[in-house]
Protein backbone atom coordinates (compact mmCIF):
# COMPACT_ATOMS: atom_id res chain seq x y z
CA UNK A 1 0.00 0.00 0.00
CA UNK A 2 2.66 2.39 0.99
CA UNK A 3 4.73 2.18 -2.39
CA UNK A 4 1.52 2.31 -4.50
CA UNK A 5 -0.25 5.50 -2.85
CA UNK A 6 2.93 7.47 -2.08
CA UNK A 7 2.86 8.63 -6.19
CA UNK A 8 -0.08 10.65 -5.32
CA UNK A 9 -0.50 12.01 -1.83
CA UNK A 10 0.36 15.08 -1.24
CA UNK A 11 1.88 16.98 2.09
CA UNK A 12 -0.43 19.78 3.57
CA UNK A 13 2.35 21.88 4.69
CA UNK A 14 2.86 23.66 1.40
CA UNK A 15 6.49 24.52 -0.32
CA UNK A 16 8.20 25.20 2.57
CA UNK A 17 11.85 24.84 2.82
CA UNK A 18 12.12 24.18 6.90
CA UNK A 19 8.82 22.18 6.50
CA UNK A 20 10.40 20.18 3.74
CA UNK A 21 13.45 19.50 5.66
CA UNK A 22 11.46 18.46 8.30
CA UNK A 23 9.70 16.28 6.40
CA UNK A 24 12.88 14.88 4.82
CA UNK A 25 14.31 13.97 8.34
CA UNK A 26 11.28 12.26 9.41
CA UNK A 27 11.70 9.51 5.90
CA UNK A 28 15.30 9.70 6.43
CA UNK A 29 14.77 8.03 10.06
CA UNK A 30 12.27 5.70 8.89
CA UNK A 31 14.60 4.82 6.28
CA UNK A 32 17.13 3.76 8.37
CA UNK A 33 14.72 1.61 10.33
CA UNK A 34 16.42 -1.34 8.55
CA UNK A 35 19.96 -0.38 8.64
CA UNK A 36 19.89 -0.36 12.60
CA UNK A 37 20.48 -3.79 14.60
CA UNK A 38 19.80 -3.08 18.18
CA UNK A 39 15.87 -2.77 19.31
CA UNK A 40 17.57 0.66 21.12
CA UNK A 41 18.73 2.14 17.89
CA UNK A 42 15.61 1.30 15.91
CA UNK A 43 13.42 2.63 18.60
CA UNK A 44 15.73 5.99 18.51
CA UNK A 45 14.52 6.02 14.98
CA UNK A 46 11.50 6.27 15.77
CA UNK A 47 11.77 9.08 18.33
CA UNK A 48 13.55 10.92 16.09
CA UNK A 49 11.11 10.53 13.14
CA UNK A 50 8.09 11.78 15.56
CA UNK A 51 10.35 14.30 17.03
CA UNK A 52 10.53 15.76 13.28
CA UNK A 53 7.18 15.79 12.78
CA UNK A 54 6.25 17.81 15.50
CA UNK A 55 8.91 20.00 14.61
CA UNK A 56 7.05 19.79 11.37
CA UNK A 57 3.68 20.72 12.82
CA UNK A 58 5.25 23.81 14.99
CA UNK A 59 6.58 25.41 12.06
CA UNK A 60 3.71 24.90 9.98
CA UNK A 61 0.93 25.51 12.73
CA UNK A 62 3.22 27.69 15.56
CA UNK A 63 1.72 25.56 17.78
CA UNK A 64 2.79 21.89 19.69
CA UNK A 65 0.90 18.82 17.86
CA UNK A 66 -1.14 16.42 19.35
CA UNK A 67 -1.78 12.66 18.96
CA UNK A 68 -4.23 13.82 16.66
CA UNK A 69 -1.70 15.57 14.47
CA UNK A 70 1.22 13.13 14.75
CA UNK A 71 -0.88 10.03 13.34
CA UNK A 72 -2.20 11.30 10.51
CA UNK A 73 1.47 12.83 9.25
CA UNK A 74 2.83 9.50 10.79
CA UNK A 75 0.95 7.40 7.89
CA UNK A 76 1.38 9.91 5.30
CA UNK A 77 5.49 9.87 5.80
CA UNK A 78 4.99 6.03 5.82
CA UNK A 79 3.29 5.88 2.93
CA UNK A 80 6.30 8.60 1.57
CA UNK A 81 9.06 7.05 2.76
CA UNK A 82 7.74 2.96 2.48
CA UNK A 83 10.64 2.02 4.69
CA UNK A 84 11.39 -2.21 3.96
CA UNK A 85 10.53 -4.62 6.40
CA UNK A 86 8.45 -2.44 8.99
CA UNK A 87 6.07 -4.88 10.36
CA UNK A 88 8.67 -7.40 11.32
CA UNK A 89 10.79 -4.30 13.00
CA UNK A 90 7.83 -3.19 14.84
CA UNK A 91 7.51 -6.82 16.27
CA UNK A 92 11.32 -7.34 16.87
CA UNK A 93 11.46 -4.15 19.15
CA UNK A 94 7.89 -4.93 20.69
CA UNK A 95 9.52 -8.22 21.41
CA UNK A 96 13.53 -7.69 22.46
CA UNK A 97 13.25 -3.89 23.94
CA UNK A 98 12.94 -4.13 27.53
CA UNK A 99 9.59 -3.91 28.92
CA UNK A 100 9.66 -0.81 30.75
CA UNK A 101 10.54 1.41 27.66
CA UNK A 102 7.19 -0.05 26.05
CA UNK A 103 5.25 0.85 29.10
CA UNK A 104 5.58 4.80 29.53
CA UNK A 105 7.15 7.93 28.56
CA UNK A 106 8.42 9.37 25.22
CA UNK A 107 9.57 6.39 23.70
CA UNK A 108 6.32 4.08 24.43
CA UNK A 109 3.81 6.86 23.35
CA UNK A 110 5.64 7.56 19.77
CA UNK A 111 6.22 3.69 19.23
CA UNK A 112 2.15 3.38 19.66
CA UNK A 113 1.65 6.38 17.11
CA UNK A 114 3.48 4.32 15.11
CA UNK A 115 1.85 0.90 15.59
CA UNK A 116 -1.50 2.40 15.55
CA UNK A 117 -0.47 4.51 11.73
CA UNK A 118 1.15 0.81 10.64
CA UNK A 119 -2.57 -0.79 11.56
CA UNK A 120 -4.30 1.92 9.50
CA UNK A 121 -2.32 0.96 6.46
CA UNK A 122 -2.88 -2.49 6.79
CA UNK A 123 -6.48 -2.60 7.15
CA UNK A 124 -6.98 -0.29 4.72
CA UNK A 125 -10.52 -0.43 2.62
CA UNK A 126 -12.27 1.22 -0.20
CA UNK A 127 -14.39 2.09 2.08
CA UNK A 128 -12.12 4.12 4.33
CA UNK A 129 -10.96 6.15 1.22
CA UNK A 130 -14.51 6.68 -0.26
CA UNK A 131 -13.28 4.85 -3.30
CA UNK A 132 -15.62 2.26 -5.38
CA UNK A 133 -14.03 -1.24 -4.94
CA UNK A 134 -13.26 -0.98 -8.50
CA UNK A 135 -11.21 2.26 -8.02
CA UNK A 136 -9.12 0.86 -5.01
CA UNK A 137 -8.38 -2.35 -7.12
CA UNK A 138 -7.05 -0.16 -9.62
CA UNK A 139 -5.00 2.44 -7.61
CA UNK A 140 -3.45 -1.01 -5.70
CA UNK A 141 -2.75 -2.98 -8.85
CA UNK A 142 -0.06 0.32 -9.88
CA UNK A 143 -2.25 0.57 -13.52
CA UNK A 144 -1.64 4.60 -12.97
CA UNK A 145 2.03 5.96 -12.48
CA UNK A 146 0.54 8.82 -10.89
CA UNK A 147 -2.74 8.91 -8.44
CA UNK A 148 -5.22 11.30 -9.59
CA UNK A 149 -5.90 14.69 -7.44
CA UNK A 150 -9.42 13.05 -6.61
CA UNK A 151 -7.07 10.02 -5.22
CA UNK A 152 -5.46 12.57 -2.39
CA UNK A 153 -8.71 14.28 -1.90
CA UNK A 154 -10.64 11.41 -1.49
CA UNK A 155 -7.67 9.83 1.00
CA UNK A 156 -7.55 13.22 2.68
CA UNK A 157 -11.41 13.21 3.27
CA UNK A 158 -11.63 9.47 4.52
CA UNK A 159 -8.45 9.71 6.61
CA UNK A 160 -10.11 12.98 8.62
CA UNK A 161 -12.87 11.16 9.09
CA UNK A 162 -11.51 8.24 10.78
CA UNK A 163 -9.30 10.62 12.82
CA UNK A 164 -12.57 12.62 13.91
CA UNK A 165 -14.05 9.04 14.82
CA UNK A 166 -11.64 8.02 17.02
CA UNK A 167 -11.32 11.61 18.83
CA UNK A 168 -15.16 11.03 19.18
CA UNK A 169 -14.31 7.75 20.93
CA UNK A 170 -11.65 9.58 22.51
CA UNK A 171 -13.98 12.09 24.31
CA UNK A 172 -16.37 9.69 25.04
CA UNK A 173 -13.36 7.60 27.18
CA UNK A 174 -12.51 10.94 28.64
CA UNK A 175 -16.68 11.24 29.74
CA UNK A 176 -16.47 7.98 31.05
CA UNK A 177 -13.08 8.73 32.88
CA UNK A 178 -14.31 11.62 34.36
CA UNK A 179 -17.54 10.11 35.51
CA UNK A 180 -15.63 7.16 36.94
CA UNK A 181 -13.17 9.70 38.69
CA UNK A 182 -16.45 11.43 40.40
CA UNK A 183 -17.89 8.45 41.21
CA UNK A 184 -14.84 7.14 43.08
CA UNK A 185 -14.70 10.41 44.91
CA UNK A 186 -18.20 10.37 46.08
CA UNK A 187 -17.97 6.61 47.20
CA UNK A 188 -14.39 7.77 48.84
CA UNK A 189 -16.30 10.48 50.37
CA UNK A 190 -19.63 8.10 51.59
CA UNK A 191 -16.81 5.70 53.21
CA UNK A 192 -16.10 8.35 55.03
CA UNK A 193 -19.44 9.26 56.08
CA UNK A 194 -19.77 6.17 57.01
CA UNK A 195 -17.03 5.79 59.34
CA UNK A 196 -17.51 8.77 61.13
CA UNK A 197 -21.18 7.99 61.17
CA UNK A 198 -20.02 4.48 62.70
CA UNK A 199 -17.72 6.62 64.95
CA UNK A 200 -19.86 9.10 66.15
CA UNK A 201 -22.52 6.15 67.18
CA UNK A 202 -20.11 4.31 69.16
CA UNK A 203 -18.85 7.15 71.02
CA UNK A 204 -22.90 7.43 72.03
CA UNK A 205 -23.44 4.12 72.93
CA UNK A 206 -20.08 4.28 75.47
CA UNK A 207 -21.52 7.15 76.78
CA UNK A 208 -24.46 5.81 77.37
CA UNK A 209 -22.88 3.37 79.08
CA UNK A 210 -20.66 5.30 81.20
CA UNK A 211 -24.00 7.48 82.36
CA UNK A 212 -26.26 4.67 83.07
CA UNK A 213 -23.39 2.54 85.11
CA UNK A 214 -23.27 5.80 87.18
CA UNK A 215 -26.96 5.64 87.91
CA UNK A 216 -26.74 1.86 88.78
CA UNK A 217 -24.24 2.80 91.16
CA UNK A 218 -26.65 5.24 92.54
CA UNK A 219 -29.23 2.93 92.53
CA UNK A 220 -27.30 0.32 94.29
CA UNK A 221 -26.28 3.04 97.09
CA UNK A 222 -30.22 3.57 97.91
CA UNK A 223 -30.57 -0.23 98.01
CA UNK A 224 -28.16 -0.81 100.21
CA UNK A 225 -29.10 2.38 102.87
Amino acid sequence: YCAVLSSGINAEYGDNELTDRQLALAQYYLLELNKKRSPHDKISCIVLCCKSLYDLFNVAHDKAAGADELLPMLIYTLIVASPVNLYSTTQYIDRFLPAEKLMSGETAYNFTNVCCAIQFLENLTPDKLSLSHGEFEHYMEGHSSHLEDALTQKFASGLLENIERVKKCEDKVKQLQSYHVKLKDNAERLHVDVQKHWTDVQSSIESARHQFKGLDEEMAKLLNS
